[in-house]
């Protein structure tokens, strides 16, 4: 699960215009990108949103527990939406990735993690600092890059993928470590197949499945 939204500074005026969720489902993986196109169809995008939280219950995200979960959350007590919680169970990587490389690495941020634990590098990545603007500007006059802000999205919920594959247990050296970095970068550059979807009340979903290969990924 990853978020983007309007502001960094939280609080109640600051909106999620993006969700993007993965999850399995048999032997794919189904990833959903929800973006907000205008500020009314919010309350149809979090029904959504409470609705998969209810059926995938134990998030995972990276700094989720500080940020995400709290911005979730205050959308949803804005449109009195019941939903589960995210605070009983929620496995935040930041803070395994923290515990397990604080000390070796330079910083634990998630475009660290993917560089030493995948051998993945972006390129030409829409910083998450820079949403806010370009959603707000998109808002205004059309003119945001918002193209951008769901390809951050995206790449975001598929690298969470990925390094829990990780620091869950799959080889982090030799020649298992080898196919993990491949087939990574291999998952994160090109899903299979696409579909496309929508919500009530105009509410976009786009959605895409990737079909998992091997012992590569989960």
């Amino acid at each position: 699960l990853d978020t983007e939204t309007t502001g960094l500074s939280g609080g109640a005026g600051t909106m999620v215009c993006a969700y993007g969720i993965a999850f399995v489902e048999g032997d794919e993986l189904v990833l959903e990108q929800l973006f907000l196109r205008d500020f009314g169809e919010e309350p149809a995008m979090l029904h959504h949103i409470a609705r998969r939280l209810a059926e995938h219950p134990v998030p995972v995200t990276f700094v989720g527990k500080s940020y995400d979960r709290h911005r979730i959350a205050a959308r949803l007590a804005v449109h009195k939406i019941k939903a589960p919680g995210l605070t009983d169970r929620h496995l935040d990587l930041y803070h395994v990735i923290r515990r397990q490389f604080g000390k070796e690495w330079p910083d634990s941020r998630l475009r660290t993690a993917e560089e030493r634990l995948l051998g993945l590098y972006r390129d030409d990545d829409l910083p998450g600092s820079e949403a806010p603007a370009a959603f707000l500007d998109w808002v205004r006059d059309g003119t945001g890059p918002v193209d951008r802000v769901l390809e951050h999205n995206r790449l975001d919920v598929l690298s969470l993928v990925a390094l829990l594959g990780v620091v869950t247990g799959a080889p982090a050296s030799g020649a298992g470590a080898g196919s993990l970095r491949r087939g990574a970068r291999a998952f994160l550059g090109s899903p299979r197949t696409a579909r496309g979807a929508h919500l009530p009340h105009k509410s976009q979903l786009r959605l895409s499945r990737v079909q998992l290969g091997g012992d590569t990924l989960l």
